[in-house]
């Protein structure tokens, strides 16, 4: 038989007293390699999942597919483009993201690594005739899409730097 319920301990009692024996920081180096050796391996994912989806698209395009077909082709669809995006997004060299901590142990390994991300975020998703951007005959929109990716780039910076730049306000202390 069981042990009478005041003497049970959740299960996540162990996990807590885990963490708080076991917690320790790791150094700005160690730190950095770990962080960039996963980016690679997600980039590595992304990019098998990009090269995999080749022939199960080309199988999901005949008429009359399995279901299986179609599910797989979606999955590995999904997986590269948020693999992909969250990559070349979290690479972004800010405070609480990877990048930053990639760049502190390495400004190279952070170039090469943002670099190749964001190569294969543009040369894949971005390029006309990748299906995911709508094709357009005129003209015209190329100018309108790129001014407001400019305005909205300009108002992220301005947005940034007013939070980050502005003087501390003089709060006083109470009692």
């Amino acid at each position: 038989m069981g042990s009478p319920p005041s003497e049970q301990t959740p299960g996540y009692v162990y996990g807590l007293l885990g963490v708080f024996v076991f917690h320790h920081t790791l150094d700005k180096k160690r730190q950095g390699h770990l962080t960039s050796a996963t980016s690679v391996f997600v980039l590595a994912i992304t990019l098998a999942a990009w090269v995999g989806r080749v022939p199960v698209s080309s199988m999901a395009s005949e008429a009359d597919p399995a279901l299986w077909t179609l599910v797989l082709e979606l999955l590995l669809g999904g997986v590269f483009l948020l693999g992909l995006e969250s990559l070349v997004v979290d690479l972004f060299p800010l405070r609480y993201l990877d990048g930053s901590r990639i760049e502190v142990w390495s400004k190279l390994a952070w170039v090469g690594l943002f670099g190749v991300a964001l190569f294969a975020l543009i040369h894949v998703l971005l390029s006309p005739g990748s299906g995911c951007v709508g094709h357009t005959d005129n003209v015209g929109l190329r100018p309108v899409v790129i001014g407001l990716f400019v305005g909205f780039g300009l108002f992220s910076v301005a947005f940034w730097a007013y939070f980050r730049y502005r003087p501390a306000r003089n709060v006083p202390a109470p009692g």
